[in-house]
């Protein structure tokens, strides 16, 4: 697999396996509280998410281990809340840090002091940076409405700039099929779809599971238990298991078709804002392993390429005032 493609793919990884959770006023050690989503219009909410990767793969009988950091700071902005507490949310990534060595050498890129020449490998990170699309989602979490998606893929494309030509067709509705509302829907839901649906105090526990489609089609098992709340912020412990959908049809990647099937686990705590329902802090640990099947194009024979991912993804999240740009947070965890 070449680089830039790795690349893309783990980074999508990284981003469907990013589970944040959310949950109202400040409660005793003994009361229950209600998980929910409640943000007032007007406010900017800032996600900064730090992934630390090895990744270990096996191409032509040929071990190679890639080592990454990628860290996004994501802004969700409040635009409106309807009666029945439904929220209209702008999302925008606000910032980019990549860094990556493998056996091709080293290659960083930070959207806050870009270089005159983006390399090749991190062009697709530096597309994100300023692009965004709408959301509504209700205050369980459920995602009703994406505005903007064919809009950002297409601002995507133009940046990459890729020649004009059947590949570049092919190109954007692959996107498209990975990319595309229902997929992103699941997404973003699974970023808050750990409530439980009841009030739940400390020592309570309950379990959610998603089915993901897009690039990697997989099921998220998890299971999360109350450990405290106190002084407004109620704290999680989590496990997940990974398992892929085997029935799932490969995607389209330009002129080729992949399938990826991933399986393991992550672990981690959690910290939720009790007021508002959105992550304040989170550590999750990744232990993954499956293949990436691809079919290149004029080929009916398919290359299966064996791949392990051990990890940490940390998150953040502050009001927009308080909040730091994620890659200073990247460049401090590198130090």
């Amino acid at each position: 697999m070449n680089r830039p493609l790795a690349t893309t793919v783990l980074v999508v990884i990284a981003l469907v396996l990013a589970v944040a959770t959310g949950g109202a006023g400040t409660a005793a050690a003994a009361d229950k509280v209600e998980l929910k989503l409640r943000l007032d219009e007007g406010q900017t909410y800032m996600l900064n998410m730090t992934v630390k990767q090895a990744i270990t793969q096996t191409l032509m009988e040929q071990e190679q281990t890639i080592n990454q950091t990628m860290a996004f700071g994501i802004a969700l902005k409040t635009t409106k809340v309807d009666a029945d507490g439904a929220m209209t949310i702008e999302v925008k990534y606000d910032s980019i840090f990549f860094e990556q060595d493998g056996p091709m050498g080293p290659t960083s890129y930070d959207s806050t002091d870009p270089p005159d020449e983006i390399p090749m490998q991190a062009k697709g990170f530096a597309a994100l940076v300023g692009r965004g699309f709408t959301m509504k989602i209700t205050p369980t979490a459920k995602v009703l409405e994406l505005e903007g998606i064919d809009k950002m893929l297409d601002e995507i494309l133009e940046f990459m700039e890729l020649p004009e030509g059947p590949m570049l067709d092919q190109m954007k509705e692959g996107l498209k099929q990975q990319f595309g509302d229902e997929a992103l829907k699941q997404q973003m839901q699974q970023m808050f779809a750990t409530y439980p649906g009841k009030p739940v105090g400390v020592g309570d526990s309950w379990t959610a599971e998603a089915n993901l489609t897009g690039m990697m089609p997989m099921v998220l098992k998890n299971t999360y238990k109350v450990t405290a709340i106190a002084d407004g912020v109620v704290t999680l412990d989590g496990e997940s298991t990974v398992e892929p959908i085997k029935d799932a049809e490969p995607v389209k990647m330009g002129p080729m078709t992949m399938k990826i099937e991933m399986s393991g686990s992550q672990k981690g705590t959690m910290q939720i804002g009790e007021k508002s329902g959105l992550p304040l802090k989170a550590s999750i640990d990744q232990d993954l392993a499956g293949t990436i099947t691809m079919t290149p194009p004029g080929s009916d024979e398919a290359m299966s390429i064996p791949m392990t991912i051990k990890g940490t993804i940390t998150l953040e999240g502050k009001m927009a005032d308080e909040a730091k740009p994620a890659d200073d947070n990247a460049k401090e965890d590198a130090e």
